[in-house]
Parts: C-alpha cells; sequence; structure tokens
C-alpha cells in the first residue's frame, strides 16, 4: 500500500516524465528551443483548472481490485447458477468481506471497501446485499485512483514511444498502433460506441487473463517486471456535429 500523497506524487513524476519525453519528440522533430519555450508557456496558461487532491491516507492499487471483481465474476462460490455475481451480504463465509480477503490481509478490507465505494464499484442492494457495478475496475469519478492511472497511462505510452524509436529490430517493438477516420458520421457514433467497448473488452480479457496465468503473485523468488496495455477509444462527436463533405475538385 501506498499513502495518497506517495501516490500524488509519483503520479506528478509520470506526468513529468510523459511531459519530458514528448517535449523531447518536439525538439528531434525541427522545434527551436525559443518555439519549445514559448509551446510550454501556452500550455500552462491553459492549464488554469486542474484537479488536485489533498486527502491524506492510505490507499491500494485499482489493478489489484481488479482481480477482486475477476474472482466475484468467475470463482463458483461468488456466482450464480447462470453465471453471474452473486449479491453479497457485507459478513459470512461468502460474504463481500470473505471475498475481499481472497486478496487483501485482514487489516485493509475496510481500506478496500471504501476504495471501491469511492470508485463506484459497489451498489449496495435495498436488500442490504452488494453487487459490483463493472467486472473491470474503471475509475468513473475524479479520484486520487483516476489521476494515477491517467498518469501512469501517458508515461507508459510516452515510454513505449521513446523504445520503439530507438530499438534495433522489430523483434523488439512493443505494440504501438492507432486507427481513426475524420468523416465518420455522427450517426455512427453510438454504433462506434459498442462495437469499440465489445472488442476492447474481448481484447483486454485476453491479455489479463494471460498475464495472470504467468503472474508469480509474489509466491515466487526471482527477477520480475512490469508489462500490461493501456487502451482507449476516442471521438468527437458532442463538440462537432457538422456535416463533413469531401473537398470538391
Amino acid at each position: 500500500m501506498q499513502s495518497i500523497d506517495a501516490l500524488l506524487r509519483q503520479a506528478e513524476l509520470d506526468i513529468q516524465r510523459a511531459v519530458v519525453a514528448m517535449l523531447v519528440l518536439k525538439l528531434e522533430s525541427g522545434a527551436t528551443l525559443q518555439g519549445l519555450k514559448a509551446f510550454v508557456d501556452g500550455c500552462v496558461n491553459k492549464a488554469t483548472k486542474s484537479y488536485r487532491p489533498k486527502k491524506s491516507g492510505d490507499m491500494v492499487w485499482l489493478y489489484q481490485i481488479a482481480r477482486l471483481l475477476r474472482t466475484w465474476h468467475q470463482e463458483t462460490r461468488f456466482i450464480t447458477s447462470e453465471g453471474e455475481p452473486k449479491p453479497l451480504k457485507m459478513a459470512g463465509k461468502n460474504g463481500l468481506r470473505s471475498l475481499v480477503l481472497c486478496h487483501f490481509p485482514r487489516q485493509t478490507v475496510s481500506l478496500v471497501l471504501a476504495t471501491m465505494k469511492r470508485n463506484g464499484l459497489l451498489r449496495r442492494r435495498r436488500s442490504g446485499h452488494w453487487v459490483p457495478t463493472s467486472k473491470y475496475a474503471r475509475t468513473p469519478k475524479p479520484t486520487v485512483e483516476l489521476l494515477s492511472h491517467f498518469a501512469e497511462g501517458m508515461s507508459r505510452f510516452a515510454e513505449t514511444v521513446g523504445k520503439n524509436t530507438t530499438s534495433v529490430g522489430a523483434k523488439n517493438l512493443l505494440l504501438e498502433r492507432a486507427a481513426q477516420v475524420s468523416d465518420l458520421p455522427v450517426s455512427e457514433a453510438k454504433a462506434f460506441r459498442r462495437y469499440v467497448h465489445t472488442q476492447g473488452m474481448a481484447y483486454l480479457t485476453s491479455i489479463d487473463d494471460w498475464l495472470e496465468s504467468r503472474s508469480r503473485g509474489g509466491k515466487k523468488p526471482g527477477a520480475v517486471c512490469n508489462a500490461g496495455v493501456f487502451t482507449f477509444a476516442f471521438i468527437d462527436d458532442k463538440k462537432n456535429s457538422a456535416s463533413i463533405l469531401p473537398p470538391t475538385s
């Protein structure tokens, strides 16, 4: 576990590393030092509204909570006969606290539950039972965990781009690809969201299963490293609803 203050410091370092990497690429692409400084000043002037939590305390990583959610969706004692996650009471042999104990020490159970509630990962029914709101540890609220996720994602992407530009040989390249168009009809925006969600979840689940099957989980000695993927989709249909027509000759 890390304190939230420590997580904030790490997030700042991750963001700094990502920004520095992008500025280096800008210089390597031909920008002058004077132009770079003007660019940075312009960015600072536009960054007038930023969220910076100041709450202190302990915290858990969302990727650790993701393992808990996987268990809730896959392990027999926590799923229904239809394969859905069971609504759980807080206490009891197979209650929510027991589920948390599958992945966390006893002294952190309350902290894990508070983190899940703060990030909207749990919902309490009128019956008093708890159900997950998602199979994945997403961060729908602007919390310190979201800042950490955002900062690490930026940093990892910049790191991958940097490594790929200096790698010798195709076998050393890491996945770094994009697919986009500039003229998708706004009427297809909803379908795009559905399609990307379905395909993206299938891709991430496959990667997650592969990583989990090979993860040591702190049970075996030897060197280890961080490995994973970040993926996201984008669409600007809310701000740009104007029709885009092909140029006329």
